[in-house]
């Protein structure tokens, strides 16, 4: 019995050990630590790596071009034949009596054959089509290795974006139960002024209306909580108790460098890229004017033998031969000329889409300037309307207490607090959204670049 009650208290204090840790270890989770998880998570960005790591196999499948191929075989075969050889041999001395003709019956009753190789061939020389294969191969992967930047672009846009939303969410419930609070206080002052006779029960059910729309408003943010949390655990692989007391550091994101250009982005780099590829490929189009050189070499055993105690047997010694081969299409149809026009057709239009793509980020660039200085503007306004707003409350209260004014115009101020700092709230997350935008649109949105308080 006692040792039952000493593992039942060791399991309980072990767990709620466990807890207490994670409870710990969830405060040091940062912007930085979901960011990186979320990129360690993203099927999207591993789907994007295996896409250079395919490119990178296949350029490897063409430089295997250039290794020897070296096979071997082997087989047996059994025949049964009868076959009659007729000749004549030429008679060199012409008083023998020979007339120079020779007859023999060759009776094959049941021969194996035995027959045993090894071939091996070298390519020296494509054209260049390999070489100039593997540069475009190479550069392919290059480009494909900046839209991964691209891709973990989105992910961090989307990290931030729902790690914000929990951020404003949760100052938004310390704003609405601070009001609560305040109308708790009033409640109690007009139910007493209420039994003194200083005001109706009029103003007490303004009141409580008031306190019932907060408590739905309340309700409704909770339903929006669970949904971030649900998102962010997706996103991350971390768990919800976790995200739910994890600290987070809410404040506008300042300091962006002048150096605002489109350049530096991956998705220029990327068709850079492309540019390039496509040149290559369209020098190994040239390869069908150029001769092929290859290396060949075989070895091969050969033996006959017949069942027969008096049946043939014959062995044909290792027969080596080796050689060099050459082949120059001289005219194939036109399948070069227009393998190189299609290629020089793919390179007109990759340069088409860097000119076009260049076009639009620099729009985006303008149009993402005016939105982030706007969204500085907004926030300094929005600030000022809060601390006017908390002004207003302060002298509604003492004017509604001292009978001033009526119970509409105070709870008017109340709401208007709360609209005025929610609206603060969302200037911040929009402020700092505006930033990501303008990261993004000058190529700088990663971790290195993000200005993470």
């Amino acid at each position: 019995m006692k040792r039952a009650i000493f593992i039942l208290l060791a399991t309980i204090f072990t767990s709620a050990y466990a807890q207490q840790k994670s409870l710990h270890n969830s405060g040091r989770i940062t912007l930085d630590s979901l960011i990186t998880k979320a990129i360690d998570k993203s099927y999207s960005v591993a789907n994007r790596e295996m896409e250079v790591e395919k490119t990178e196999i296949e350029r490897k499948t063409v430089r295997n071009v250039f290794f020897p191929k070296i096979s071997v075989g082997g087989g047996y075969a059994f025949m049964k034949a009868k076959t009659d050889l007729d000749f004549t041999v030429p008679n060199i001395i012409p008083i023998l009596p020979y007339d120079g003709r020779y007859s023999k019956t060759l009776n094959l009753d049941g021969a194996n054959i035995w027959d045993a190789g090894a071939d091996a061939s070298w390519i020296l020389f494509t054209g260049f089509k390999a070489t100039y294969g593997m540069k475009a191969l190479k550069h392919k992967a290059l480009a494909q290795t900046e839209m991964v930047k691209v891709e973990r672009s989105k992910v961090i846009k989307e990290t931030v974006l729902f790690h914000d939303r929990l951020a404003v969410i949760r100052q938004a419930e310390k704003v609405l139960q601070a009001s609560a609070e305040r109308l708790a206080e009033e409640t109690k002052i007009a139910e007493r002024a209420l039994k003194e006779g200083l005001i109706t029960s009029f103003d007490l059910r303004k009141i409580k209306i008031a306190t019932l729309k907060l408590k739905s408003k309340q309700i409704e943010l909770r339903g929006k909580k669970d949904l971030v949390l649900i998102r962010l655990n997706q996103l991350t692989g971390i768990a919800k108790e976790n995200l739910n007391v994890m600290k987070i550091d809410f404040n506008m994101w300042a300091g962006i460098d002048d150096n605002k250009t489109i350049e530096n982005r991956p998705e220029v780099h990327a068709l850079n890229e492309s540019i390039i590829a496509n040149k290559y490929k369209l020098k190994s189009t040239y390869s069908g004017y150029m001769p092929k050189v290859v290396a060949l070499g075989t070895v091969r055993y050969t033996k006959i033998s017949e069942n027969r105690s008096d049946g043939i047997e014959a062995t044909l010694n290792p027969v080596a031969i080796v050689g060099v081969g050459l082949r120059w299409t001289l005219f194939d149809g036109f399948h070069t000329h227009h393998k190189s026009s299609q290629a020089k057709l793919d390179l007109l239009k990759a340069q088409n889409d860097l000119d076009n793509a260049k076009e639009l980020m620099n729009l985006n660039l303008s149009k993402t300037l005016v939105d982030y200085n706007v969204s500085l503007e907004q926030l300094e306004l929005k600030h000022e309307v809060k601390e006017e707003a908390k002004h207003y409350l302060r002298i509604s209260i003492k004017e509604y207490r001292e009978g001033l004014i009526k119970i509409s115009e105070r709870l008017e101020a109340e709401t208007e607090l709360q609209q005025s700092e929610l609206e603060y709230l969302r200037a911040i997350q929009n402020q700092r959204q505006m930033t990501l935008n303008l990261l993004e649109a000058t190529g700088k949105l990663n971790i290195k670049h993000m200005p993470i308080n």
